[in-house]
């Protein structure tokens, strides 16, 4: 029997470190298990933008928007993202979205892949949000996915999600979201449903979060998250997960009111067994 050559050694490496990142659970797979995250997100291990508001030189008005005061005139904002997980090169993705508001409604486009030449998730989708009244804010965003492999057809399919978040009293809010509410399926694959709930504490300077991840044929898990602006333009991120353990840190350079100029945000996630993630955005704008 022949001895596996140099090159095909490493492709059966690098194939099954690709299978470790996306089988890091030992339940049963679904497409998009990972929702590719700008850096503030990845920090806090939450999909921030459902329930975290972001800190504002410093600031924020204990309310359930995360646009621009009354009166001010609106700003898009744009924010493009990359990373890598794990340290693997066919793990690594990209993401940009695109925020305005629009005739009293929050409009989000958002562009993301996931992986290399062997394995790769696309997803484009528009999320619109409402604002019934001061303190209670309802989004939902429709999905076009589709998945691509080497030696396989491409597949794509659709797929809808909704949150909604209420201030209870003072600063203190609370939030759902449901991901892949149709159910769909792409291929032979479900995609992943989810559904959290959290609560979040907004300080002048500090926000602090609490979210509970339902998953099918996962095991639920609690996260905690952290984000404090030192100064007006440097902000301080952690966030720590249990099941499965994780833990994410990072920072934001930039005065996130202050025009045109950016903002950068730099973060990481550590991994026990698969070792450490990277993250980077740039937002301009608000």
């Amino acid at each position: 029997m022949r001895s596996a050559t140099p090159a095909g050694l490493r492709a059966a490496r690098l194939s099954g470190a690709l299978l470790a990142v996306m089988l890091s659970a030992p339940s049963a797979w679904a497409a998009f298990e990972v929702s590719w995250p700008d850096a503030r997100s990845a920090a806090m291990l939450t999909r921030a933008a459902d329930l975290l508001p972001p800190l504002n030189t410093g600031s924020h008005r204990p309310s359930t928007r995360s646009g621009a005061e009354p009166g001010a005139r609106p700003r898009p904002r744009l924010t493009m993202s990359a990373g890598e997980l794990y340290g693997v090169r066919e793990a690594s993705g990209w993401g940009a979205r695109a925020a305005a508001r629009l005739r009293g409604a929050s409009v989000d486009v958002e562009l993301t892949t996931l992986g290399g030449e062997l394995y790769q998730e696309r997803s484009l989708g528009l999320r619109v949000g409402l604002d019934p009244d001061s303190d209670l804010h309802v989004a939902a965003r429709a999905r076009v996915l589709g998945l691509s492999a080497r030696g396989v057809d491409d597949r794509w399919t659709a797929a809808v999600d909704a949150s909604v978040t209420r201030r209870l009293i003072g600063r203190v809010l609370l939030g759902a979201a449901c991901e892949n509410l149709t159910r769909s399926r792409i291929g032979d694959s479900p995609v992943a449903t989810r559904t959290r709930f959290g609560a979040a504490l907004v300080l002048p300077s500090v926000v602090l979060g609490w979210s509970l991840l339902l998953e099918e044929a996962f095991a639920p898990s609690t996260v905690l998250s952290f984000e404090a602006a030192l100064t007006d333009w440097l902000c301080l991120r952690a966030g720590a997960r249990d099941a499965p353990g994780k833990l994410g840190f990072g920072i934001g350079v930039g005065r996130r009111s202050s025009g045109p100029s950016p903002v950068v945000d730099l973060a990481w996630q550590w991994h026990p067994e698969l070792g450490v993630s990277s993250f980077v955005s740039i937002t301009i704008g608000p």
